[in-house]
């Protein structure tokens, strides 16, 4: 890895926000596949972990201490989606509360969430505007519990959204192991079974099978509307 040192002077700088921007590049090697190994579940008390497991997780664990329900705040900078949500009104492209695509989804903790995705404001420079966000009264406002919230004003775009912890939605206790004869392999092998054969013009037997068609010299050259061409000797 290439350590790169750069000295900035802050005396020179305005007063304001500091921003840089660093473009990080790397190479990645195709691994492949990867197989889950499930782990031991105890017997008489499913929530706990069994002896057995061979991964070095603690015996007789409760396996909902290895997540967390603690919410984080999340916030940061990113390039607009707004025209995600653009309408095919030329006159008023884009109209608040209006769910531009809607999706019923359930969380972590079994709760059905009505997720819409919409613009809630707009006013003076400034466009607000979810994705799959819960639709309540919280919904493009700061208690928002669910989606993303976008803010776009004077050519820049902010997102922030309540990261719900590590829970049974996305983080697994499974081992993960690499199987080297899949080495390259990137997606399970799809096969499939619905063949069609044309056969078309330009078919070796197409003409001959046409002539099995055909009954008699009238009916040969009124065939097809002419499709043969015959030349009368």
């Amino acid at each position: 890895m290439e350590l790169i040192k750069r000295t900035v002077n802050l005396n020179n700088l305005p007063e304001g926000d500091l921003f840089f921007n660093i473009s990080i590049e790397q190479t990645i090697d195709n691994l492949g596949i990867f197989t889950n190994t499930p782990f031991y579940h105890d017997v008489l008390n499913f929530d706990k972990l069994n002896s057995n497991d061979m991964f070095g997780r603690p015996d007789n664990t409760d396996i909902s201490a290895w997540f967390s329900n603690n919410s984080i705040h999340v916030s940061g900078l990113t390039e607009s989606r707004v025209e995600e949500l653009a309408t095919y009104d030329l006159i008023n492209k884009y109209q608040i509360n209006f769910d531009v695509e809607k999706n019923n989804y359930v969380n972590h903790l079994g709760d059905e969430i009505d997720g819409v995705s919409r613009i809630t404001n707009i006013s003076d420079g400034l466009i607000e505007y979810v994705f799959d966000a819960k639709n309540d009264p919280n919904i493009g406002t700061i208690y928002q519990n669910n989606g993303i919230l976008y803010r776009d004003t004077n050519n820049r775009t902010s997102f922030e959204f309540k990261q719900e912890g590590n829970n049974n939605f996305n983080s697994s206790l499974e081992a993960i192991y690499k199987e080297e004869y899949l080495i390259g392999v990137t997606d399970v092998l799809e096969t499939k079974n619905d063949i069609f054969i044309d056969r078309g013009n330009t078919t070796v037997m197409e003409r001959m099978l046409k002539m099995s068609e055909v009954n008699s010299l009238d009916h040969l050259e009124n065939y097809g509307n002419g499709y043969f061409n015959i030349i009368r000797g």
